[in-house]
């Protein structure tokens, strides 16, 4: 069989002689998803379809995994956000997702997997994930939520992601460290009255 992939604005062609039609996970993901590299956005070629991992090209660390849909799926798309320094500055970390279908929101159930920033201090801070219906709403603590805790289901250390079930609505997702001090001193979003995220 014979490939085609764009990278750099460059045409490159892989050849292929064997007998099965076994692909790597590289070539998977040229064929399952449309990209585009300048914007960091992919999307699915297909409907997504429940149970199956969608793995997110431009990050290997994002994956989505429907456990329910609705009679008339539609294709997933995933852009990486990269946010401003303001948000680094107010968030601790320099990228969030956007992940959206054409499904209405409330139709679909599904599991999220998401980069933990890097240089957080465990012993001061847990991860959350705090979500945002577009990326300028971030910056307002009105406008952003965050994911029951009982949906963060944990850290996976050795890959580096955290994981979150149950997620019912396409959104911004950042996740991000919360202070365990007691103090909202420096916190990156703002505070509940119990906790500071």
């Amino acid at each position: 069989y014979y490939l085609y992939k764009q990278a750099d604005g460059e045409l490159i062609g892989n050849s292929f002689e064997t007998d099965s039609f076994e692909l790597s996970q590289e070539d998977v993901h040229w064929i399952s998803w449309f990209t585009d590299a300048e914007s960091k956005t992919a999307t699915t070629v297909e409907s997504v379809v429940e149970g199956k991992e969608y793995s997110f090209p431009f990050n290997d660390k994002v994956l989505v995994k429907f456990s329910k849909l609705p009679d008339e799926a539609s294709p997933l798309t995933i852009r990486q956000v990269d946010l401003s320094e303001e948000l680094v500055e107010k968030l601790g970390t320099e990228i969030a997702f956007d992940i959206t279908t054409q499904m209405e929101n409330g139709t679909f159930e599904f599991d999220l997997s998401l980069p933990k920033p890097e240089g957080l201090d465990e012993t001061e801070t847990q991860l959350e994930v705090i979500y945002a219906d577009a990326e300028s709403d971030l910056a307002d603590e009105t406008k952003v939520s965050k994911l029951e805790a009982e949906q963060v289901v944990g850290v996976d250390e050795e890959k580096g992601v955290v994981k979150v079930e149950g997620v019912e609505h396409m959104t911004v997702f950042v996740v991000v460290g919360v202070d365990n001090t007691g103090s909202c001193d420096g916190a990156s979003v703002g505070g509940d009255g119990d906790r500071c995220y």
